[in-house]
C-alpha cells in the first residue's frame, strides 16, 4: 500500500512541478525564438512533408538499388550540405489539434504515476532500512540519472540547444527532488512504519 501511496503522492508532487515549471515560470526561462514567418513555414511544411512523423534535415538518400557509385556520391552529398547546414529536427503532426487537450494532462498524470510507481518500488527494493534522507537521495539520483541518460544525450546526438537541454534537466533534477522528498516519508522501512 505505501509503494502505491508513493506513486500517487510523486505523481501529484512531478505534476504540480511540471505545471509551475512550465507554464508559471516559462515565460521567463524558455529558450524558444520566433520564427519570421510562421506562416510560409507552415507552408512550406505542408507541402513536402507527407505525414506525421520526425523529418531530419539533412538526410542522405537511401537507394536500395543505387551503384556503389552513386551510394558515395550521395553521401558526399548528404555530408557536404551537413557541413553547410542548416541541421534541424521537425517533429510533424499533419493534422494539427487543441493547442493543451485534457487528454494530453490526463496523459502526463499517468505517466508521471507510473514514473513515481516505479521510483517507489525500486526505493523499497534498493534502500532496506536507510533513513529518510538516504531514501530522499535515492530518488533524486534516479532524477539525475536521467536527466543526464535522456537529456544530454539529446543533445550531443540530437542537437538540442544547450539552453533547452538545460531547461529540461533542471525540470527532471527539480522535480525528482521533490518528488524525492515525498516518496521517501510515503515508502519506508516496516519497522519505521510501525513505529
Amino acid at each position: 500500500m505505501r509503494i502505491l501511496l508513493g506513486g500517487v503522492l510523486g505523481a501529484v508532487v512531478l505534476f504540480v512541478w511540471s505545471f509551475l515549471y512550465w507554464v508559471v515560470l516559462s515565460e521567463r526561462l524558455l529558450p524558444y525564438t520566433h520564427m519570421t514567418d510562421e506562416g510560409a513555414v507552415m507552408e512550406v511544411l505542408r507541402e513536402n512533408l507527407p505525414e506525421t512523423g520526425v523529418y531530419w534535415f539533412p538526410m542522405p538518400k537511401h537507394d536500395p538499388d543505387a551503384t556503389a557509385d552513386e551510394k558515395q556520391a550521395a553521401m558526399e552529398a548528404y555530408e557536404e550540405s551537413h557541413q553547410e547546414g542548416p541541421l534541424g529536427a521537425v517533429i510533424y503532426h499533419r493534422e494539427g489539434g487543441e493547442p493543451m487537450p485534457p487528454s494530453a494532462l490526463v496523459k502526463g498524470f499517468g505517466i508521471d504515476f507510473v514514473s513515481a510507481l516505479l521510483a517507489s518500488i525500486l526505493l523499497c527494493c534498493a534502500c532496506g532500512r536507510r533513513g529518510y534522507a538516504a531514501r530522499a537521495a535515492f530518488v533524486f539520483g534516479l532524477g539525475l540519472f536521467a536527466a543526464v541518460s535522456v537529456h544530454l544525450i539529446a543533445w550531443n546526438f540530437m542537437l538540442n540547444p544547450m539552453g533547452f537541454t538545460l531547461l529540461k534537466i533542471g525540470d527532471t533534477i527539480v522535480g525528482w527532488f521533490l518528488a524525492g522528498l515525498v516518496i521517501a516519508a510515503v515508502v519506508k522501512p516496516r519497522a519505521e512504519t510501525s513505529g
